[in-house]
């Protein structure tokens, strides 16, 4: 087998130089890649320098230099003091490319990354953005925002725009003597002051499930004389804010058209939709004295909804519900950091009812219309009508106070026309009542027991005698005395009442019919619901006769009792004697062991025998003697 020949010297050669470059590249290589922290760290040392110079600090974990005048740095934090406890600004991933000669020279570059996470900070509150990415230039004099997006709050942020500047040292003698004076980096620190942070991320946080809805804002200053244009617009749905759960969201802002653009931001459009109603409105945004103008808006919103969950605070609220179609219109002012303290003025309606639950039953507001203001942290309703348990309810004026926790209130209402068998059921009874309800209130004060003063007047009538609230159980004691009392005659019921200190105080309770005239006052505490009331009755065409005596017509009535369990008793009747007898309101039992005896009786001769006779068969039978006192009675 012959040798292989020898490669000529010159083929020889250049693979030697082939081999010794790959070595080379690959130490090259080799030397790069363990020098990049290295130089990383100088290039991250020199920007912390710079940004040191301006009054903002900066760490990091790692910093890798990228190929040409760059560094990739990862978990980054700015800070504002140097001794690095307060925190600005956190992002996990950071790419710097200087764009300007000079390893020393950062007055141009761009700033990039991808997929990061970044945290804007301000005292105890933080706002996450996940899925960051920016692609920022800096040049002297002027901003480019290529693209900024991510995730925050709930929402899916997609920010560009540039900004142009004229450097101070470029302007003439005379505009620098006009600039005033401020100290070296005094714009980057205000910068990383985010004051705005705690109120807007209460106002802007949502919660979707599906696809997030976006946000698109532009801002606009090509030329350093040239006006700031930006344009904000929302789109999207079925999320959920503060609560409430949105099926659109629709916004347009632009900065004004004229003057100075951060003086007036125009809002043409913003609609919002949600359980079948929708609201529009139109305004603008005042940045200087930081508030929003709302000139007209168009709400068929459930009101008592959206209350419930932008004042989760508000217990009495938190009972309201309402069914069919709100209709709110006007005109107002929103400060940014204080909601609460909306200024108002429009126009309330509700075709459908509104409803307020409580423990035994539910109260409907029919129709409800008004006219709404406003201002200082309370609400006045003027001209308020609506229907109120089948009647009509009129006031010319609802004061509502919401600046303290305990909303307060003062009135003057009036209700005409309402059913007293619909008030009953409101109140949780279920019997079929007949009568008519008209009454007043005047008065005030705040939603509990012991929290409202105040006065007013009830008239029931068309009322059968024993359905009437309170005095109606008198019947039950009334009919063994006059058989022939007529429970179901129509009756009137006239009262007239205050308020105050947990008490309920009914000064006059007269309830007449044709068979009586009823003579009442009492007191409901309203607290612990225990009643006490006294009552005299007259039995119209009852006299009571005993041979050569004859009695008084009035009876005396005492009820006490935890309501609805009110228990009458009757205390005094003319000739007898109460040993014990209660009947229950509630029930219309009367209570084993009850019992009536005479006192005093005088008879005269002839009568007596046949009278004594009747006498001692009713002293077996509760509440029969006076019935059998009276003549043609068998």
């Amino acid at each position: 087998m012959n040798p292989p020949e020898p490669l000529p010297k010159k083929k020889r050669r250049l693979r030697r130089f082939l081999l010794g470059s790959l070595v080379f590249l690959l130490l090259l290589a080799g030397g790069v890649w363990l020098g990049r922290q290295w130089i990383g760290d100088i290039l991250a040392a020199e920007a912390n320098s710079r940004l040191a110079d301006a009054g903002v600090f900066m760490s990091w974990e790692d910093a890798n230099w990228v190929p040409g005048p760059g560094v990739s740095l990862t978990n980054v934090t700015l800070y504002r003091d140097a001794a690095k406890t307060d925190a600005a600004v956190k992002v996990s991933h950071l790419r710097l490319v200087k764009d300007s000669p000079g390893w020393r020279n950062w007055n141009a570059g761009r700033f990039t990354t991808r997929k990061s996470h970044l945290e804007l900070l301000e005292g105890e509150t933080r706002m996450q953005v996940e899925n960051f990415g920016i692609d920022l230039n800096l040049r002297q004099g002027r901003v480019e925002l290529v693209n900024a997006q991510g995730l925050m709050e709930g929402w899916a942020a997609h920010i560009t725009g540039e900004y142009a500047w004229t450097p101070k040292a470029e302007l003439p003698p005379e505009e620098q003597a006009k600039q005033p004076p401020r100290e070296k980096g005094q714009a980057l620190r205000s910068a990383l002051r985010f004051r705005w942070l705690a109120p807007t991320q209460k106002y802007i946080k949502i919660v979707s499930a599906n696809q997030p809805p976006v946000a698109r804002l532009d801002f606009r200053k090509a030329q350093p004389e040239g006006r700031v244009q930006m344009n904000l617009e929302l789109s999207g749905g079925d999320f959920t804010w503060r609560g409430l759960h949105l099926t659109e969201a629709a916004a347009k802002i632009d900065t004004a058209a004229e003057g100075d653009p951060w003086s007036r931001i125009e809002i043409p459009l913003l609609r919002l939709a949600s359980g079948g109603g929708a609201a529009t409105m139109s305004g603008h945004v005042d940045p200087g004295r930081e508030h929003i103008v709302i000139k007209q808006l168009d709400s068929s919103l459930d009101l008592p909804a959206v209350v419930r969950q932008l004042s989760p605070n508000a217990v009495h609220l938190q009972k309201l519900r309402s069914e069919g179609v709100w209709k709110l219109t006007g005109t107002g002012l929103l400060p940014f950091s204080d909601p609460g303290a909306l200024e108002w003025h429009g126009r309330l309606e509700l075709e459908g009812h509104l409803a307020w639950s409580l423990d035994s039953g539910t109260i409907h507001l029919d129709d409800l219309r008004s006219n709404l203001e406003l201002k200082d942290r309370r609400a006045s309703l003027k001209e308020v009508k609506a229907r109120l348990w089948g009647g009509s309810l009129t006031t010319d004026e609802l004061d509502l106070d919401y600046s303290q926790p305990a909303t307060s209130f003062k009135t003057s209402a009036r209700l005409s026309g309402a059913s007293l068998d619909v008030v009953m059921r409101s109140f949780g009874s279920n019997e079929p009542r007949q009568g008519s309800v008209t009454g007043t209130f005047s008065g005030g004060g705040v939603m509990t027991p012991s929290g409202v003063n105040g006065s007013g007047s009830i008239v029931i009538t068309q009322a059968r005698f024993y359905q009437v609230p309170f005095l109606g159980a008198l019947h039950l004691l009334i009919n063994p005395l006059q058989p022939d009392f007529g429970k179901d005659v129509a009756s009137r019921l006239d009262a007239r009442y205050h308020m105050g200190g947990g008490s309920l105080v009914f000064e006059q309770l007269d309830l007449s019919s044709s068979a009586t005239k009823v003579d009442a006052k009492g007191s409901i505490n309203l607290e612990s619901k225990y009643a006490q009331f006294e009552a005299q009755a007259r039995l119209k065409g009852l006299v009571l006769k005993l041979a050569t005596g004859a009695f008084s017509e009035l009876l005396t009535f005492e009820g006490s009792g935890t309501l609805p369990d009110l228990k009458w008793q009757l205390k005094f009747a003319p000739g007898t004697q109460i040993v014990k007898g209660t009947v229950d309101a509630a029930t219309g039992i009367l209570k084993e062991g009850a019992k009536m005896g005479v006192e005093g009786v005088k008879v005269g001769a002839g009568a007596a025998e046949g009278i004594l006779e009747g006498t001692g068969k009713a002293a077996k039978e509760i509440f029969k003697l006076p019935g059998r006192l009276i003549p043609g009675r068998k």
